[in-house]
């Protein structure tokens, strides 16, 4: 098959998938998701006096603002269509993606329009645009990424962030001061566990020079952590673990740990 060939069939998976996913949205009836959010962010980033930046850096809005331009629906579906797209290529295997997004974290996020699947591509991409993108969201991901410079001792990497953020801070001003936290709940039940853990989490990232102990670590070093969050750690595991039988267990012991605890 030429390369022509598989990028006009990964297209068409793509529109197909997209339309699949806005159909599935209008029938079912959902109407609220974490995707409303960016939406009225990212379309609002070119006015940053009213700008609802609560939690993310500007630079996220602007690369969303394509997809927010799209009615409600179509945005988010293409949202959920782009991250299950992710996951199919980190993990290059069908099967292999399928138990990831049937797995109760990845499932919930990819469901609300979360941005933490699309975070994935960090795992796949060099320590310059890595950090580009963990820059999005490092609430999670930024212990691995700290370790990754750590380990390649390129630090020269971090001039394309260091450029953006300046361009940022010349076109929205000290935007890191309009931060809010708490407009999003930070703070609730899912920190209930910090900041007794953090020396779990300084154990793993220190104690050994492995990807996956970095990834869990930024689980237990974050101060807030909702089940979404564990989607670039689990997509890692999803990935690298030769047998098909503990993935099984993962994702249907996920729905107990995480879907009943989130429900109740």
């Amino acid at each position: 098959m030429s390369t022509v060939t598989r990028v006009t069939f990964l297209i068409m998976i793509v529109l197909i998938t997209v339309v699949s996913m806005h159909a599935a949205i209008k029938s079912l009836g959902i109407t609220k998701s974490d995707w409303e959010l960016l939406r009225r962010s990212a379309l609002s980033f070119l006015h940053p006096e009213r700008a609802p930046y609560p939690v993310y850096a500007p630079w996220l809005y602007v690369t969303l603002f394509p997809i927010a331009a799209l009615p409600m629906r179509w945005g988010w579906a293409t949202v959920i269509t782009l991250s299950l797209l992710v996951l199919a290529l980190y993990t290059r295997s069908w099967w292999r993606a399928l138990l990831l997004v049937s797995a109760y974290p990845v499932a919930y996020g990819v469901i609300l329009g979360q941005i933490d699947t699309l975070l994935v591509v960090a795992l796949m991409l060099p320590l310059e645009w890595a950090t580009l993108v963990v820059s999005c969201k490092p609430i999670t991901l930024l212990p691995w990424l700290a370790m990754r410079y750590v380990r390649e001792q390129r630090w020269v990497a971090v001039l394309p962030m260091a450029g953006v953020f300046a361009m940022s801070l010349v076109l929205w001003g000290l935007w890191p001061a309009r931060l809010q936290f708490d407009a999003v709940g930070m703070g609730t039940k899912a920190a209930s566990s910090w900041p007794r853990l953090l020396v779990v989490g300084v154990i793993l990232l220190l104690g050994r020079d492995d990807e996956m102990a970095w990834l869990l670590a930024g689980l237990f070093l974050t101060p807030y952590l909702a089940s979404y969050h564990m989607t670039p750690m689990l997509a890692y595991v999803y990935k690298h673990e030769k047998r098909a039988w503990p993935l099984v267990v993962y994702t249907a012991a996920s729905w107990l740990a995480w879907g009943l605890g989130e429900w109740m």
